[in-house]
């Protein structure tokens, strides 16, 4: 019961802290027309902000793994779990999957973990099975 309140409060964080950005750079845009300046300044922003939201949310799947895994992964409200779903195939197709994510190191490893948690999803169809593969060490060759 209590990853599953550390999960919702750890989704509403991350909805925040993006409603935040959106809506600076929502003001920024009807100032001015966004040049090579300000394209910078969001991404100085955006960075940041992703890591933070990638490290809190592997932080997150740590404690699921802590205490059960797929187990708890099933024990989670169905709307949860499926938001919980999305966001990782969505980190998984758009980081992981990438050359640069499957060299070595640490995004490597934290890639390798997302695609295995990915797999416990009773959500995790013929699609989100092959996006796994992808990423898995067994599928390269």
């Amino acid at each position: 019961m209590e990853v599953r309140g550390q999960l919702i409060l750890l989704s509403d964080r991350i909805a925040e802290r993006a409603d935040k950005v959106h809506h600076r750079r929502g003001k920024a845009t009807d100032a001015i027309a966004p040049g090579p300046a300000s394209a910078r300044g969001r991404r100085a922003v955006a960075l940041p902000l992703f890591f933070v939201a990638a490290l809190t949310f592997a932080a997150a799947l740590a404690a699921v793994y802590g205490q059960g895994g797929r187990a708890q992964i099933l024990g989670l409200p169905a709307d949860i779990r499926a938001a919980l779903h999305e966001r990782t195939l969505g980190e998984v197709a758009s980081l992981c999957i990438q050359r640069a994510a499957r060299a070595s190191g640490e995004l490597r490893d934290h890639c390798v973990s997302q695609a295995r948690f990915l797999l416990s999803f009773p959500e995790c169809d013929a699609a989100c099975r092959a996006s796994a593969a992808e990423v898995l060490p067994h599928s390269r060759r």
